[in-house]
């Protein structure tokens, strides 16, 4: 029977009996019965191993989770809850009639899809419309667009307001 032992010491002589071996006598009688199995062994060697490898992992958690609350700075304050203002066209929208585009202002014209600031006051500057296809003139507002407004908005009167 072949020893550890003798891989690093020629000088130890070989012996059939594990006990009787001078190098590995010592570990063996103070060893449990467990520890004479190879795969017990390297159990309970991984097992340190495994408990400082998950607190690691867990410092390391902590720590990103701190760097990005760092990162991301002060929580904002809250935000200051504005009085809802119903406006006509805000309204007729909700109750699923379609926006009168001659009355409506820029900010119910912004409630209508694909119709930001810059496009609300290009069509406040080109009113009065006559009809729903006279909003191909608002540069901005092409066949498709006018397709997808055309449920949402109706055209009424001129508004006497507009010059």
């Amino acid at each position: 029977m072949t020893h550890a032992c003798e891989a690093f010491d020629s000088s130890i002589p070989r012996t059939n009996s594990l006990a009787s071996s001078p190098c590995c006598s010592f570990e063996y009688r103070t060893l449990g019965r467990e520890a004479r199995r190879p795969e017990a062994r390297r159990r309970a060697d991984s097992a340190p191993v495994l408990a400082l490898s998950v607190l690691v992992a867990a410092m390391a958690l902590v720590a990103l989770a701190r760097h990005r609350a760092d990162a991301a700075g002060p929580a904002p304050p809250p935000a200051k809850v504005l009085p809802v203002v119903e406006s006509p066209g805000a309204v007729a929208l909700r109750e699923g009639r379609p926006m009168d585009v001659n009355a409506a202002s820029a900010a119910d014209l912004e409630l209508l899809p694909r119709i930001g600031p810059a496009l609300a006051r290009r069509i406040l500057e080109a009113r009065p419309f006559a009809t729903v296809d006279d909003l191909v003139r608002v540069r901005g507002i092409g066949p498709r667009t006018l397709e997808r407004l055309r449920p949402l908005v109706r055209v009424s009167a001129a508004d006497p307001r507009d010059p």
